[in-house]
């Protein structure tokens, strides 16, 4: 039987911090891909579809930066405490 100890790390090293971010965006764009072209569908065409009509008008880039930023200026929920009478 195997017997794994896990321990935390200290610190996490600069190459690791670096590399993962990347590397999930490229196991997420090849399982896209696979999902993509079982649809039936070109992959490069997608892809190049998908990320070139976010910038076609100023307001495709601004609606992509808006939907990007993490700050919100309103609930999502559009929910409000009830108020005490």
């Amino acid at each position: 039987m195997i017997h794994l100890r896990l321990e935390r790390r200290s610190e996490t090293p600069a190459w690791m911090q670096i590399a993962l971010p990347i590397l999930a965006v490229i196991v997420a764009l090849v399982l896209c891909s696979v999902l993509v072209s079982l649809a039936g569908a070109p992959v490069l065409s997608a892809y190049g579809e998908m990320f070139l009509s976010t910038f076609q008008t100023p307001y495709d880039v601004q609606d992509t930066l808006v939907k990007a930023s993490p700050w919100r200026s309103a609930p999502s929920s559009g929910i409000s405490a009830p108020r005490a009478s």
